[in-house]
């Protein structure tokens, strides 16, 4: 509970929830301001959800993908392609994105298209 009472805290103090992010910002494995690469787990101890990205909304004109946040934020999640290449070239299978409005933080599990072939044949 007294756990319950100090996240509250800090997320309703402007001041606290700012410190909250930049600590979280410069500990976390992030390569870029919104996706990074991860090689089985995040290196946060944060309990973190894992969302499949053919369960994500795909944008034919971005060519991104997105998901809503907990915290409201619409297009909170935005992975690209050039994101899943990126992930893809070092042998990753998922994508630790956070949220653009938060501090939260999913993790993005995919397939290549080889891989998915080679599923659908078996």
């Amino acid at each position: 509970m007294d756990e319950i009472c100090h996240a509250r805290d800090v997320l309703t103090d402007p001041n606290l929830r700012q410190e909250h992010d930049q600590f979280l910002a410069q500990n976390a494995p992030l390569s870029s301001a919104n996706a990074a690469v991860s090689n089985g787990s995040l290196a946060t101890s944060e309990q973190v959800e894992s969302v499949d990205l053919d369960d994500m909304e795909y944008s034919e004109a971005t060519q991104t993908w997105t998901r809503v946040c907990r915290c409201g934020n619409a297009k909170a999640y935005e992975v690209s392609e050039d994101d899943l290449a990126s992930a893809t070239s070092q042998g990753c299978r998922e994508i630790s994105v956070g949220c653009d409005g938060c501090s939260l933080h999913i993790r993005v599990l995919f397939e290549t298209e080889d891989e998915h072939e080679i599923l659908d044949n078996n």
